[in-house]
């Protein structure tokens, strides 16, 4: 029953064996520790399933999708299975500063206004090694006008109330790798929004990141999450028909050629390879892997 527990932590891991101990050991140091983990195993079929059943953790509940189900999905049932009203997110791979259940636990007990919190975000190698951050504003409104320009909450580094999620609707799940963009701007429409100006999280790099291996669809989704929150603010209502438009997209992408999805992959390494150089020298041997993955994906590709 929620409300049992102050706090829900909540993972959705595929294949994410090689990621799930940092992450957990960063939630083990958390100084909050009032909390259940629950996590939605979407039909990994490496080694963790095995990993989890082995792992030792009070109050850590573990639901096994037979099927994959997608990020989204996956987030709805773990919402469902949330004893808790407020829920933090998480993924695998990524680490959190001892402090961040804490601090953000603090701003919505305080601020019963406040739906849901963020922080900034760092963007580190597997050393720990920062590569750029990700910054956002901590005025409400000033959140809710960047939405408009790009998506300034990261989703591990959120933590909202529950039944805020379940008002607006949850994750819409057709929206695939834009969903939780889709949730911030509904959630901004309602409540406010507030952000620790410190970065709590840690994003480690990856070029199997959705943000970078699926860079083109994440853009796509987005945009789709975006122009249905401008219908929203402008005529109160949306006129496109988001799961039509969604599967007009997620259509698009699986119907490529050979040719054109290697050309794509190739586009999305060298558009983060571009973004990581921009941040300084120290990036250009992550930027030059990500080059050299991109002219694997596809040989003739410019590189200026």
């Amino acid at each position: 029953m929620a409300g049992s527990l102050p706090l829900s932590v909540m993972m959705v891991a595929r294949n994410a064996a090689d990621g799930i101990p940092d992450t957990l050991e960063s939630l083990r140091a958390q100084t909050f520790t009032d909390y259940e983990l629950v996590i939605v195993d979407d039909a990994s079929k490496d080694r963790t399933p095995d990993l989890l059943k082995k792992t030792r953790w009070p109050r850590m509940r573990i639901h096994r999708n037979t099927e994959p189900k997608g990020e989204a999905a996956s987030l709805n049932t773990a919402i469902k299975l949330a004893q808790a009203e407020i829920v933090a997110f998480h993924r695998p791979w990524d680490t959190s500063d001892p402090e961040r259940l804490e601090k953000q636990l603090a701003v919505l007990s305080r601020r019963k206004d406040v739906a849901a919190v963020g922080s900034d975000v760092d963007l580190v190698d597997r050393e720990g090694r920062p590569l750029l951050q990700h910054t956002c504003p901590t005025q409400a409104q000033r959140i809710a006008d960047m939405l408009f320009e790009s998506n300034c909450y990261r989703l591990g580094a959120v933590m909202a109330r529950k039944d805020a999620i379940e008002e607006v609707g949850g994750f819409r799940e057709a929206l695939n790798l834009g969903a939780d963009y889709d949730l911030w701007f509904h959630l901004s429409e309602t409540y406010k929004l507030a952000n620790s100006p410190s970065p709590l999280y840690r994003i480690t790099f990856s070029s199997q990141m959705p943000e970078v291996a699926h860079h083109a669809q994440v853009e796509a989704y987005t945009a789709l999450a975006r122009r249905l929150a401008e219908e929203r603010d402008t005529h109160g209502e949306e006129k496109t028909n988001f799961e039509q438009a969604a599967a007009s997209i997620s259509a698009h992408f699986e119907g490529m050629g050979i040719v054109t999805r290697r050309k794509q992959q190739a586009a999305n390494y060298l558009y983060w390879a571009r973004r990581l150089q921009a941040e300084g020298p120290h990036n250009d041997r992550y930027a030059q892997a990500l080059i050299a993955r991109a002219r694997a994906a596809w040989p003739f590709i410019q590189i200026d």
